[in-house]
């Protein structure tokens, strides 16, 4: 079996909700999906049949498929989990040195190497760090957009002649 790192988010998608897993079952033709989805769906349709394949089954079992419940539980706590840590101290990166522009735990900020430096939780200097590219993107589209209305001025007057 692959490792946790190698599954993508879309492997573990129900085909009926198009959400992760939850509480996926096993039908008779393999496919798994949501046992709330397949009761739903079965109740609109008022017979048992493969959401995915559509092949019918009467009075069928539809076991918990624990594999990939397992599987999505795992991937979810992973990418819940998806702290960063300081390689110094192990700690959680929960600062921004705007003179360094890095990231830095609470015991780096204390250290002499970031004396009288200045700091932002990181989640402000992010949302900062965004607002500072959209103007610099907006700013190089305006100067483009001036450029091409300036060279459009120049043919036409080009044209005029």
């Amino acid at each position: 079996m692959s490792s946790l790192s190698q599954i993508s988010e879309e492997d573990l998608l129900c085909p009926v909700c198009a959400d992760i897993f939850t509480d996926p079952v096993l039908q008779l033709c393999s496919h798994s999906v949501c046992r709330a989805c397949l009761e739903e769906f079965w109740s609109s349709r008022g017979f048992q049949e493969c959401p995915v394949c559509r092949k019918r089954f009467t009075g069928c079992q539809t076991p918990a498929n624990l594999a990939l419940r397992n599987v999505c539980e795992s991937f979810l706590q992973k990418r819940g989990s998806s702290e960063v840590f300081c390689d110094v101290h192990g700690e959680k990166l929960k600062l921004f040195c705007l003179d360094d522009n890095h990231p830095v735990c609470l015991v780096c900020r204390d250290s002499e190497k970031h004396l009288h430096h200045t700091f932002r939780p990181v989640d402000e200097a992010a949302l900062l760090l965004k607002v500072y590219c959209v103007k610099v993107v907006n700013k190089r589209l305006l100067e483009y957009l001036l450029q091409e209305k300036n060279n459009v001025l120049i043919q036409l007057h080009v044209i005029s002649l």
